[in-house]
Parts: structure tokens; sequence; C-alpha cells
């Protein structure tokens, strides 16, 4: 799960939205993501958390 929080970061991802298992939720609050009036859990980015893609030599 932190790899794909990464991933969005990297792509400049502000907002990620999920539904959560009953089991899940714990996993997810301790990684920032908060319940939402929906019956989802939201984890807002900060814009200074973007991390700009890293370029290989297989991207060229």
């Amino acid at each position: 799960m932190s790899a794909l929080l990464v991933w969005f970061r990297e792509r400049g991802a502000r907002r990620v939205d999920l539904r959560a298992s009953a089991a899940g939720r714990p996993l997810y609050r301790a990684l920032g993501f908060r319940e939402t009036a929906d019956p989802a859990m939201r984890l807002t980015l900060p814009a200074e958390s973007f991390i700009p893609p890293r370029v290989t030599g297989s991207d060229l």
C-alpha cells in the first residue's frame, strides 16, 4: 500500500478515495486515511508531498 501511495504522489494526485472493509479500516487510518460521510475513506495529499517521477533509461 505504501508503494501505491508513492505512485499516486509521483503523479501529483491530491486525493485518494477507497472503500474499506471493517478489517481494513485500521490499516488505512494508520496510513492517514479518514472516514468521509460516504461509506468511504479519503487521504488528502498536501501539495508539498508531490514526488517528481524518476526518469529511467526505459522511459526515454
